[in-house]
């Protein structure tokens, strides 16, 4: 008989769970460095740099979106799809509605329950 006994085969067992647990760990910190490497060189909605700033970003499709940008003094509308940029238009800043820091706070803050009740309210609305 070759066998190891439940004794080798619980070991086995264990010596998996824990390589397969390794594993995880290195996914899950390589994954966080790559994030915080990303975040840090990159720009988000609102964030200034200079004289750029994104104002909003409205997806069309998948991977096409149109963006209103601020550069410099000048508001201009883009479209950006995976391998080109192009201009759309120059737009007057009295035309545009640009939120306000704190609208912008009030709705990343929201509460799932907050977000959840607005969605059944639209939905009972829509059944009548």
């Amino acid at each position: 008989m070759t066998g190891k006994g439940t004794l080798g085969s619980v070991f086995d067992f264990l010596t998996v769970i824990l390589i397969f647990l390794f594993t995880l760990l290195l996914a899950y910190l390589a994954t966080k460095f790559i994030a915080s490497y990303q975040k840090n060189r990159g720009f988000r909605k609102g964030q200034i740099k200079g004289n750029i700033e994104v104002i909003e970003t409205y997806p069309v499709a998948q991977g096409k979106y149109i963006q209103i940008l601020r550069i410099g003094k000048k508001y201009i509308s883009i479209s950006v799809c995976k391998d080109e940029i192009n201009l759309l238009t120059e737009l007057n800043e009295e035309d545009l509605e640009i939120p306000s820091e704190e609208d912008e706070n009030k709705a990343k803050n929201s509460s799932f329950k907050d977000i959840l009740a607005k969605v059944k309210a639209g939905k009972s609305k829509e059944s009548k």
